[in-house]
């Protein structure tokens, strides 16, 4: 506080302003332990988030890839359906769910794994044991 005023209605009021202090911020100190459990962690989001993808993709492109378009049927007099053809040709040239999902997936687990590399070189680096040496020499 570093000073004290008066209202209008009579009340007192404090004024606060910067303190002359040294703060210092810093992650807390985390062993190899600690980050691997994150990276677990991490990696359980990322299976739910697929499955999650994976169900959300069936509702909306339920006519993709193979598995969605039926065989040719053939009417009365050998004549296709509509429908069949039709759906074929809308599923031309889209990716199939399953592709999608497998994409998102390594792709995610690409990037987790990158940054858990990085991070246990950081805490090799950083290490009090490493510290030490690099002092000897």
């Amino acid at each position: 506080m570093t000073e004290t005023r008066w209202s209008r209605k009579g009340r007192e009021v404090k004024v606060y302003g910067l303190a002359n202090k040294v703060v210092i911020i810093a992650p807390p100190v985390s062993d190899l332990r600690s980050v691997l459990q994150k990276y677990a962690a991490l990696f359980g989001i990322v299976v739910l988030a697929t499955v999650g993808l994976a169900g959300l993709l069936q509702v909306l492109m339920p006519l993709s890839g193979e598995a969605a378009a039926p065989a040719a049927e053939t009417g009365g007099g050998g004549i296709l359906k509509a429908a069949s053809f039709d759906a074929r040709e809308a599923a031309a040239g889209v990716p199939a769910v399953h592709d999608l999902v497998m994409g998102f997936f390594f792709g995610a687990c690409l990037v987790l794994l990158g940054l858990m590399l990085y991070e246990l070189h950081y805490w090799w680096r950083s290490s009090p044991r490493v510290r030490s040496r690099d002092r000897r020499t």
